[in-house]
């Protein structure tokens, strides 16, 4: 394993952000990169903990504490072969995902974990600069035809692994570019287009069909497809928004997220002029409904588009949780998940704590009022939470702080 004593040894060392006042201005990635000695000392913190409750909490079962071992030895070639053993996009989820192993790690009990996400996209990124990773189609073919619908990352996936199975796989997708999520939803400024373009290069090159402006069951009639293929992977994926009942719900003004993010999107890539786009935070104060990541994206695209304000409402329960401190909250998994996490696009602007007095129902297990201000850049973050014990059942309360 890695330095057994190298979590005594080391302290956890982020990449970091790029510069506030820079970053605020346009849509490029914005964490930055450790130098390769920095990010081998960061693996040497994975300790020999026996039970590596991080590979239990990876959705996709990463081999955590064995490529962290190979990083730190400096043999990455091999750390990459380990991370694809388990993940066909680790240049994706090193960059997007909430990294639940952090939270699971044994060293979150008590102190800062492993950089665990960070080590992951170094990685993949080493190894496409490298050259360790090149088109391999499979040698030989099965005969049998596939066929894929959706392009997000659970088909993007499902094609991968049937086409590297020998299988002729056909994917289809109803946008002009095939990424779905990734590329109409996820902000550039959390996942460049070029890293997904990158990847379906890698993907056609060893054999995958790409077919995009294909909406199955209008294009192309699901009789059809059965004629022509033998299997069919529905992989369609979840943009249904989950709506919120409430009085003036119906008023103009009101979007899902998933009607706000992708048109930004579709700006950057140049499909839409700036000025054409039919919903833009310019000037406008913005409320963002909901303090997860995809709240939080909305949070970073209003104030890139030059919101005057942006206030965000959360739902959550039992800790307020700013800045990560093992010693001021248990949060290690699963109580992460009711911990209030401060992310990037929050740190872009000064949140102001106000005394408010709010209706609250009594189905909330508390709320939490952020409001940021674009004007006064500064990386204070502060938050003012309502729990539930304020609340009388059956009753609707005006609550102050």
């Amino acid at each position: 394993m890695a330095d057994v004593s190298g979590f005594l040894k080391i302290k956890r060392k982020e990449a970091g952000n790029r510069p506030l006042n820079e970053r605020i201005c346009d849509h490029s990635e914005v964490e930055q990169v450790l130098n390769s000695e920095d990010r081998m000392l960061q693996a040497s913190r994975c300790m020999d903990c026996g039970i590596p409750f991080c590979h239990w909490s990876c959705p996709v079962d990463n081999l955590i504490p064995e490529w962290n071992d190979l990083l730190y030895k400096g043999d990455w070639k091999a750390a990459y072969l380990r991370l694809a053993a388990t993940n066909n996009f680790p240049e994706f989820t090193g960059r997007i995902c909430p990294a639940s192993c952090e939270h699971a790690c044994v060293l979150n009990i008590n102190q800062e974990p492993v950089t665990i996400r960070e080590n992951e996209v170094a990685i993949v990124e080493k190894a496409f600069s490298e050259g360790y990773i090149k088109p391999q189609p499979p040698k030989t073919r099965t005969g049998k035809k596939v066929a894929v619908i959706g392009s997000g990352p659970a088909g993007l996936a499902a094609s991968d692994l049937l086409n590297k199975s020998g299988h002729l796989v056909t994917l289809f997708e109803k946008d002009d570019k095939a990424g779905g999520l990734l590329r109409y939803g996820i902000p550039d400024f959390k996942l460049s287009k070029a890293t997904i373009d990158r990847r379906l290069d890698l993907m056609v090159k060893e054999g995958l069909i790409i077919n995009t402006g294909i909406n199955i069951g209008k294009d192309i009639s699901c009789k059809e497809l059965l004629e022509e293929f033998d299997a069919i992977c529905i992989a369609i994926g979840a943009t249904h928004p989950r709506d919120l009942v409430a009085e003036g719900r119906d008023l103009k003004g009101i979007h899902f997220a998933m009607e706000f993010l992708p048109l930004q999107n579709r700006v950057n890539a140049g499909q839409i002029v700036a000025s054409a786009n039919p919903i833009n935070a310019d000037g406008k104060k913005v409320l963002v409904i909901g303090g997860g990541d995809t709240g939080s994206d909305c949070v970073g695209t209003s104030i890139r588009q030059k919101a005057e304000s942006v206030t965000q409402i959360e739902i959550i329960a039992v800790f307020i949780r700013l800045f990560i401190s093992s010693e001021q909250v248990d949060n290690f998994l699963p109580r992460s998940s009711l911990i209030f996490f401060v992310f990037h696009q929050h740190s872009q602007c000064i949140a102001k704590v106000k005394k408010y007095g709010l209706y609250v129902i009594i189905h909330l297990i508390g709320l939490v009022l952020l409001e940021t201000n674009i004007n006064q850049p500064n990386e204070l973050c502060s938050a003012i939470c309502f729990s539930r014990n304020s609340i009388e059942d059956g009753d609707i309360e005006q609550v102050k702080d």
